[in-house]
C-alpha cells in the first residue's frame, strides 16, 4: 500500500489552445467559481508602501499585460463581443470608447477596475 499526503491545494483546470498566437490558455476554474471579491477600497490598502487610494493601485494592477500590439488588438476585439450580463462594467467602458485606455506616448493599460 502506498501512503499519499492529503490534498491541501484541490484546483480544477481547464486550458484552452489557441493556434493563432502558439500559446495555451489556463484557467483555474475552482478560483473562477469561487464565492472571492476583490475588497481593494473596503478594506485593502492597496499594494504600495503607503494607503494611496486616490492612486487606485490595488493588487490588479500587476495583473493582465499585453505582450504585443495583436495581443492588445485581440483583446479589444474579444471585449466587444461581451454583453452587459457577461461584463458589469460594459456601460464605462464603451462610454470611454473601449476597454484599452491609451497613455502618454502610446503606452497602453487595461481599463482599470472594469476588468
Amino acid at each position: 500500500m502506498v501512503k499519499t499526503a492529503p490534498l491541501d491545494d484541490l484546483h480544477e483546470w481547464v486550458s484552452f489552445e489557441d493556434p493563432d498566437e502558439q500559446r495555451t490558455w489556463v484557467w483555474d476554474v475552482t478560483f473562477l467559481t469561487s464565492s472571492w471579491t476583490c475588497i481593494f477600497g473596503s478594506g485593502c490598502q492597496g499594494v504600495l508602501t503607503e494607503p494611496a487610494p486616490e492612486m487606485v493601485q490595488g493588487c490588479c494592477s500587476y495583473g493582465a499585460h499585453f505582450t504585443s500590439g495583436k495581443d492588445r488588438r485581440h483583446v479589444e476585439q474579444l471585449a466587444k463581443k461581451l454583453t452587459a450580463d457577461e461584463w458589469q462594467f460594459k456601460k464605462q467602458s464603451d462610454k470611454r470608447g473601449g476597454p484599452i485606455k491609451v497613455k502618454v506616448a502610446g503606452a497602453v493599460s487595461p481599463l482599470k477596475k472594469f476588468f
